[in-house]
């Protein structure tokens, strides 16, 4: 949920007043996080979102032209965030295939920070989410359920840090 505040307070800092949110829907726990706290974030600046549901067992034939229905709709957004990288760089090859200029005209922002994103064809704007502390905090809550069957089940919330590269305006200075 922080990730997706984090990418929605960008957004809404750099001037982007058209929001779109693309991921899994309500597909995983994670994404309907990301989805909530986006969308939340967005409403407490009276901004609306765009939601579209990607299905990411589709081909990526399929995914293109779901972002390129997005990308060519009369509600185009000027700044999206996705629930992965994967996702973001498919926003990215579509807007340049329609000469959409990233980022000045649309803004992007993906989720986890795989290496391809840090590459200079992409320089997404991303959000960091450490993998080395998530399997580290799975093994510690599967060793405590393996000690005791009767642990409840329980959330954890790892910390995340965003990453801004070149995908995204720049923060607008006041004064």
């Amino acid at each position: 949920t922080s990730g997706a505040r984090m990418a929605a307070e960008l957004l809404i800092r750099t001037g982007c007043s058209k929001l779109a949110y693309l991921g899994r829907g309500s597909a995983t726990y994670s994404d309907r996080e990301r989805m909530n706290g986006f969308i939340g974030e967005a409403k407490k600046a009276a901004i609306p979102v765009t939601s579209l549901t990607i299905d990411t067992a589709a081909d990526d034939h399929r995914l293109r032209q779901d972002v390129l229905t997005l990308l060519t709709s009369s509600n185009r957004p000027d700044g999206v965030f996705c629930s992965s990288d994967v996702i973001a760089f498919a926003v990215i090859e579509a807007a340049r295939s329609l000469a959409i200029s990233i980022p000045e005209e649309l803004s992007v922002v993906g989720f986890n920070n795989i290496s391809q994103a840090g590459w200079p064809s992409f320089e997404l704007t991303t959000i960091d989410l450490p993998v080395d502390n998530c399997i580290e905090t799975a093994m510690r809550l599967l060793a405590r359920r393996l000690e005791n069957s009767d642990v409840k089940g329980e959330t954890c919330r790892i910390p995340v840090e965003l990453v801004v590269r070149s995908t995204t305006r720049r923060m607008k200075i006041k004064g």
